[in-house]
């Protein structure tokens, strides 16, 4: 064998090895190569913190496993292959970061012994999402010079860092001041401005104006950040309070006498200017009662019944919402009653085993946030019983997956139903936990889910979290009536 052959062979062995070595350093001794996996992203849901909503995009329904598909050969080195990256560093959830902010008055002078703190926090990695603070709400007061500085997380989860804050300022002499959305930089100081409220005085009474009564709750539309401790009673039976900004509201008033009478007022319109003053003479009236059953298409006994009346006003969108829900169960014979409510108009959502309240077509002119039904209108109090037309629930099947496309057990798998009740807002519709446990197959099963063009799935485990595209984007699926709709979501270990 001549001298350049065995130095040309020699050369081949060290490349074989340096491959073998840079094969073993990627994927230990026991473990495969996981195979390149396609993906089909979801747009993410409406929000179900819905005050802060974010209107629903178009989705592509997710109903097959994720398919695999070959990785390409690896290409030979010409030069040594470099070291592994070092992986990311893991979040630090109890690393703080600083807000610093000047509160100042309509004519920039600053505020001293403001009251600041912040009530929740938002991420980039979770958009729509709110988080209520964990622990103790970062809470100080402004100095002679109006400046603050709150100590807050700078991460709400191990893959969501503080992108914006719920902001509060509060005080004596000033409207309050709430920014939900506010947003962090530690390299800004953030000036907010207090404005000073106009004067209400608000008199209310039943049957006779000249005997006030005392003893009342108001509730005011939830854009003016007015509550009912924010009034002053005063000798005559008035009650006063300096808190309305400047602008439109509305406001109700109810008493509960002491034979447990309940009396409302109907909703009072108003406008006030900064500095102003308007006076209010409010009649109420006795508390209405509503009836409901429903419908002969469902089978009797009625079992796990439950209804949610909204009564409420129909003009949120000019920054006036306000309303009241009551929720009550349904008995075996599927009737229902609400006692003590406000008369008005209202929304019902209905909800029993296999059944929900049939959606009716949204009125011409509202907006819908990209929805075309909604839960049925009623008028409180209505003549008699009220007969609920309903239509059978579906059934999502969630198939989870492990990083290698392994059926997952024991991940915890969530739905989020929302619903939305114009002139209150939107939440998860009651009667259910909308939870359930994957099996050794790695499915999980949720029944009684109502129809929805796109609901929210998400899924979760101690050690393990979705990929970052179902983090990004969560993951949703058609629900139709009386149908199963299926979806695959997959999961990898946490840093």
């Amino acid at each position: 064998m001549s001298r350049n052959l065995a130095l040309g062979l020699a050369a081949a062995a060290g490349t074989i090895l340096a491959l073998l070595a840079l094969r073993s350093l990627m994927h230990p001794a026991g473990e495969s190569a996981p195979p390149a996996r396609a993906t089909e992203r979801t747009a993410s849901d409406e929000a179900p913190d819905a005050l802060d909503e974010v209107g629903p995009e178009e989705r592509k329904r997710v109903d097959e496993p994720i398919p695999t598909v070959a990785a390409p050969p690896a290409a030979v080195p010409e030069e040594p292959a470099a070291p592994p990256t070092e992986p990311a560093p893991l979040a630090d959830l109890e690393e703080t970061q600083a807000l610093e902010i000047r509160v100042v008055d309509a004519d920039g002078a600053p505020v001293m012994d403001a009251r600041v703190w912040i009530m929740g926090h938002r991420t980039e990695a979770h958009r729509g999402a709110y988080f209520t603070y964990r622990g103790d709400e970062p809470s100080a007061r402004t100095d002679f010079d109006g400046r603050v500085r709150l100590d807050h997380f700078a991460w709400v989860t191990s893959d969501g860092r503080v992108s914006a804050v719920d902001l509060h300022v509060e005080h004596a002499e000033y409207v309050q001041f709430r920014d939900a959305g506010f947003p962090v930089d530690p390299d800004v100081v953030h000036e907010v401005t207090l404005e000073r409220g106009g004067i209400v005085a608000l008199t209310a009474w039943i049957g006779d104006a000249s005997r006030p009564v005392t003893d009342v709750r108001v509730s005011a539309n939830w854009e003016s950040k007015v509550a009912d401790a924010d009034w002053t009673a005063e000798p005559a039976g008035r009650r006063t309070t300096d808190k309305f900004p400047a602008g439109e509201h509305r406001l109700r008033v109810a008493h509960g006498a002491s034979d447990g009478t309940r009396y409302y007022s109907d909703f009072v319109d108003f406008r006030i200017e900064a500095g102003g003053f308007v006076e209010l003479f409010v009649e109420l009236h006795p508390a209405a009662r509503f009836e409901g059953r429903l419908g002969p298409e469902v089978p009797r006994p009625v079992v796990g019944g439950v209804a949610l009346l909204g009564v409420h006003a129909l003009e949120a969108e000019r920054g006036r919402s306000i309303g009241q829900r009551r929720e009550t169960k349904i008995d075996a014979d599927g009737q229902f009653v609400f006692e003590n409510v406000p008369a008005g108009e209202g929304q019902l959502v209905v909800l029993c085993e296999g059944w929900v309240v049939r959606k009716a077509p949204l009125l011409g002119g509202r907006e819908s946030g990209g929805l075309d039904e909604t839960w049925p209108r009623v008028e409180v109090p209505g003549d008699g019983p009220h007969t609920i037309a309903m239509e059978r629930t579906g059934t999502v099947e969630v198939t989870v997956i492990g990083p290698g496309g392994e059926p997952f057990a024991g991940a915890s798998v969530t739905v989020n139903p929302n619903y939305r009740f114009w002139g209150i807002g939107s939440s998860i519709v009651p009667g259910r936990e909308w939870r359930a446990e994957t099996g050794p197959n790695g499915i999980a099963r949720i029944a009684d889910v109502p129809p929805t063009p796109a609901l929210s799935v998400g899924a979760w485990h101690d050690d393990h979290r979705m990929v970052e595209a179902a983090r990004l984007e969560t993951p949703s699926v058609a629900i139709a009536s009386g149908e199963r709709a299926t979806l695959t979501i997959e999961l990898e270990e946490k840093p």
